[in-house]
């Protein structure tokens, strides 16, 4: 089927323009862009996007789906509704599942599921170590080339220096990414320091090194400023930013309990600060949920006890639509940087935009709906939202994958053909 988007704003993200008008898919592509575009003839939906925001389909660079090991938690096919509902038409997943993702036969196999599943695209990120223990290396020549788009040891970072920058070398020789969690284990997570001196020690790395090095989950105002020191530099250094580190601090942990419990932890107001206005002037990235599902169980116990991690994928729009776009004033341009061209960018993805012939993956805002976040009635079987309970302002109203309509108003819906 054929679809007529009439009357929305289309964020065209290379040409800098937003321009009010019609946009027609036909199969995979987006064929036609115009003030008024006829109905073509031949099976056509059309549907009104008055007053709708039409971006680049949305791409989140950082999640955890749990597969395999703990699939109680998330499993892909959980985890793709998930990212569907909140308006992503592609993830990346960590690899630190049960058993980890250091093989490459284990590589296909969950990119296999992704590709079985539909909906959303699923690329996956490879251990750089084998079983996350920073003392030897995976095979990551052969992770590569088994299809893993990005390497980390998300959650247990390297802490060995010399190990880091033989890594950040053969970074250099092939090209590859390496996605670095900051906290140096010589502190507790709380201390600030944790994050601060291994974004210190890991950008002198790089320096001596070469390499490519993105800094996940950026939560401290000093990391920050050290990033942007090292971009001044030339160096091939990214950062991403989390919307419950932009949005919440240490103030609230008393009140969310557990559900503020997570990796990094929650800073001081002033750092949530920094980090807004950083994202305002365009010296961080993109904006990742780091969605990190776990059972009602595992965070109905003692603050110490629980798991660190909270979901993210189903109010990361709304969030950020309240806060920033409402709240500050933020471009349409602007966020569909942070969400849609960057993390393609930083991950060496083929780029797609609003334009004649581009791949029609597009994330449609309803920047204008209010609603409330209900966490029973999220599609991720994790429960664990911070933002559980708050009103929200903007949210995913369509999704389209590969010209297919995935997500409709709240609803997923499984692509022709499967299952």
């Amino acid at each position: 089927m054929d679809f007529l988007l009439k009357g929305a704003e289309l964020i065209c993200l290379e040409k800098e323009k937003i321009v009010t008008g019609d946009l027609l898919i036909s199969g995979t592509e987006i064929v036609g862009l115009g003030r008024e575009i006829d109905p073509p003839q031949g099976e056509l939906e059309i549907i009104d996007c008055s007053g709708l925001q039409v971006f680049p389909g949305f791409f989140d660079m950082h999640v955890h789906f749990r597969e395999p090991g703990q699939t109680h938690k998330e499993d892909i096919k959980s985890g793709l509704q998930a990212a569907a509902a909140g308006g992503f038409t592609g993830v990346a997943a960590m690899a630190n599942t049960s058993p980890v993702v250091d093989g490459p036969s284990l590589v296909e196999t969950l990119l296999n599921k992704g590709k079985e599943y539909g909906g959303p695209e699923y690329h996956q990120i490879a251990a750089a170590t084998r079983n996350l223990q920073g003392k030897e290396f995976a095979d990551i020549s052969g992770l590569l080339s088994a299809g893993a788009i990005a390497i980390s040891d998300d959650g247990q970072p390297i802490q060995d220096s010399g190990f880091l920058k033989d890594l950040l070398q053969y970074s250099k020789e092939k090209g590859f990414l390496y996605i670095e969690h900051c906290e140096d284990k010589k502190y507790e997570p709380e201390n600030p320091l944790s994050e601060i001196q291994m974004v210190y020690r890991d950008i002198d790395c790089l320096t001596q090194t070469g390499g490519r090095l993105h800094i996940a989950h950026i939560s401290c105002g000093k990391s920050l400023e050290l990033v942007v020191e090292g971009k001044k530099q030339g160096l091939n250094l990214t950062c991403e930013v989390t919307p419950h580190h932009l949005f919440l601090d240490q103030g609230v942990i008393k009140k969310m309990g557990t559900n503020a419990r997570m990796s990094p932890p929650l800073r001081t107001p002033e750092d949530a600060a920094v980090l807004r206005e950083g994202l305002k002037k365009g010296l961080i990235d993109c904006i990742a949920t780091d969605h990190a599902p776990h059972s009602p169980g595992e965070k109905e116990k003692s603050y110490n006890q629980a798991p660190r991690g909270v979901v993210g994928l189903e109010t990361a729009v709304g969030t950020v639509w309240k806060e920033l776009f409402h709240g500050e004033g933020l471009s349409p341009l602007l966020l569909g940087k942070l969400f849609a061209t960057n993390p393609r960018r930083i991950l060496n993805l083929s780029p797609i935009d609003i334009r004649q012939g581009g791949r029609a993956d597009l994330t449609v805002i309803d920047p204008e709906k209010e609603w409330r976040v209900r966490a029973e009635d999220f599609y991720s079987r994790g429960k664990n939202s911070p933002f559980t309970g708050k009103a929200l302002r903007g949210k995913p109203a369509l999704v389209f994958k590969n010209g297919e309509k995935i997500m409709e108003n709240g609803r997923v819906l499984i692509p022709a053909g499967r299952n």
